[in-house]
């Protein structure tokens, strides 16, 4: 393949069109193995071409569009990607498709940009437009369509609309189930989808048997390491998390990285999110040492295969600080939350909930240092997006309120911050329950008030 993109230019300097083609199929058989390098410029490349030879809506410039865009948002630049799409969208439409799956397809996946950026209303708009062409006896339903029902099955559940999500993630699977059976590995995938928003509805046993069943669909179909094997365990360690079984957890996840590693290479981007999830497990442990070292594996996988400022690295470096930070780590753990901080602020909406949870992170790593100012403008800022989108009793609202209330109290004194850090507190527990990480923090920041008045 390296071979073929290097004489692409010479062999085929009198086809334009072949040569557009070939550099579109080589191009996305590099971003399929994971070499975001290697395919843009081959993706641009044709697209440059089709611009130049072809009428403004021809289907195949819209290809190129779709496949430069597809690109873009695996390289994380998200808003780009958005555009793109938004121009294929243009192009299939003035070439007199305007009820096709081509048509569907580049809607949909222009929604999932929106989707990822937090503009919920608009992507919710196009996944049920998406949904819509599907529905239409020309086009018909496609695998890509149980992909969207999937998708707005996650943007639901985000929302908290959660019997909806549930909803779609059945009609997903159900789809799947009539096209491919039971036991094939695209109806596995959308059991994962229902183990989490089970999982999210408190449905923990539940999500743990669909996340199980979906394993043992994959065992059956593929060989026991086989890289689809290794994601399903993925499922089953995240509903073994939360079910409080951190052993099997920490397990599950390990054996997951083994199977990836040894299939896709230890560095390959998808081990970003398993190794960050391990971290979090082994943080809730207490073994942070531990989780230091599987946070900064997750950290240098983004940061190498997504780049520097993705969004996942910025997860990432959140994540590495919130543990560096009970390690009395403070001054490295302050400069990855503002890193995280900037990098969000670049990739998404400033009244995004993942931005508002870094500046509260932030926040109550200045309330420990006794920088109460900052905190507070941090906490001010935080609170302006959680109350109106997560809600005063979301547990990440409650987190920024205990802090809010200690820099209060930092501020003022004479218990002006208990009732804040108390309220703070009880969401805290209510949220996430009374054993997490989380909640044995704030329960310990309301413990030290309490004991400071007496």
């Amino acid at each position: 393949m390296e071979e073929g993109s290097v004489r692409l230019d010479s062999d085929l300097a009198g086809e334009p069109l072949v040569r557009a083609a070939m550099s579109e199929s080589i191009g996305r058989a590099f971003s399929g193995l994971g070499d975001w390098q290697r395919a843009g410029p081959l993706v641009d490349t044709a697209l440059a071409i089709r611009r130049r030879v072809l009428p403004a809506d021809h289907p195949d410039l819209a290809s190129s569009l779709v496949t430069r865009a597809q690109w873009l948002l695996e390289a994380g630049r998200v808003a780009e990607a958005e555009e793109t799409y938004s121009e294929a969208i243009t192009v299939l439409t003035g070439a007199g498709s305007p009820e096709s799956q081509d048509l569907a397809e580049a809607i949909a996946a222009h929604g999932y940009t929106q989707h990822i950026q937090g503009r919920v209303a608009e992507a919710e708009g196009n996944y049920a437009e998406a949904l819509r062409l599907y529905a239409l006896p020309n086009v018909g339903p496609t695998d890509k369509t149980a992909e969207t029902m999937s998708n707005l099955g996650w943007l639901l559940s985000a929302q908290g609309r959660l019997e909806e999500s549930e909803e779609w993630m059945r009609r997903g699977y159900e789809l799947r189930l009539e096209r491919f059976g039971a036991d094939h590995p695209y109806t596995a995938s959308s059991l994962n989808g229902l183990a989490a928003v089970t999982g999210s509805q408190g449905r923990w046993e539940s999500s743990l048997m669909l996340a199980d069943r979906a394993l043992r669909v994959r065992q059956a179909y593929f060989s026991p390491d086989h890289p689809s094997v290794g994601e399903a365990w993925v499922a089953v360690a995240r509903a073994q998390r939360y079910l409080g079984q951190l052993s099997a957890a920490e397990a599950s996840y390990r054996e997951s990285i083994r199977i990836t590693s040894a299939a896709r290479g230890p560095r390959w981007a998808g081990l970003g999110l398993t190794w960050n999830d391990l971290s979090l497990v082994l943080r809730q442990m207490a073994q942070f040492r531990e989780a230091e070292v599987a946070a900064r594996e997750a950290m240098a996988i983004y940061a190498e295969t997504r780049g520097e400022h993705h969004l996942f690295t910025a997860i990432a470096a959140h994540n590495l600080a919130s543990i560096l930070a009970p390690l009395d780590e403070v001054e490295e753990a302050e400069r990855l939350y503002r890193f995280s901080l900037e990098a969000k602020l670049q990739s998404g909406p400033a009244n995004h909930p993942g931005i508002a949870q870094t500046r509260s992170a932030l926040a109550g790593l200045l309330v420990d240092m006794g920088r109460y100012a900052e905190a507070e403008e941090e906490l001010r800022q935080a609170l302006d997006v959680q109350v109106p989108t997560l809600g005063r009793d979301h547990w990440q609202t409650g987190l920024s309120l205990v802090y809010l209330g200690e820099t209060i109290e930092g501020l003022v004194g004479g218990g002006a911050g208990r009732a804040l850090v108390v309220e703070g507190y009880e969401a805290v527990k209510a949220g996430l329950g009374p054993d997490d990480v989380e909640t044995l923090s704030a329960e310990a920041r309301l413990s030290r008030m309490l004991e400071s008045e007496l």
